[in-house]
């Protein structure tokens, strides 16, 4: 995408302004315009008047940062909530299964520490460990894990997902 060349030295905000008074001022006196060129006749006016509205319309680059930074700030705070799911996780697993280092592996303790600043990544991490906790849910359940809490991961994978 080619960058706009800015063909004046005014602010956007003064132009559009500058622009909205002369097209006042063109409404206000078309019969003499149109008399010294017709070219300004009515048909200008609108097309003018939708420029200028399209311009008022258009996402300045300072507002698409801010969507952007939003849109990051709101992406950092899931990824934090599926840390702290995993540290649930890994607590209940710990309590279940600590002496059997194999069986913590299927809950990402070898993993976990490579992805989990990846958001592609923590996708599949958190549909993995949802997969765990079902193939073990009888022994996540005994030690407290809840159902809900299980579900969450799930949830919370999919919403990461929406989100990237």
């Amino acid at each position: 995408m080619s960058k706009l060349k800015r063909t004046y030295s005014k602010t956007d905000a003064e132009m559009l302004e500058i622009s909205t008074t002369h097209h006042r001022l063109l409404e206000d006196n078309i019969a003499d315009f149109t008399a010294f060129d017709p070219n300004f006749n009515a048909l200008f006016l609108v097309e003018w008047q939708q420029a200028i509205q399209n311009a008022y319309n258009f996402e300045t680059a300072h507002l698409h940062l801010k969507i952007l930074s939003q849109k990051t700030e709101t992406l950092q705070a899931h990824i934090q909530l599926c840390r702290d799911k995993y540290n649930e996780v890994k607590f209940f697993a710990h309590k279940a299964f600590g002496k059997n280092k194999a069986l913590m592996q299927m809950f990402g303790t070898e993993t976990y520490r490579n992805i989990k600043t990846d958001k592609d990544a923590l996708v599949s991490f958190m549909a993995q460990l949802y997969q765990s906790c079902m193939d073990y849910q009888s022994q996540l359940l005994a030690v407290g894990l809840s159902q809900n809490s299980i579900d969450d991961i799930k949830v919370l994978k999919n919403k990461l997902l929406e989100l990237t």
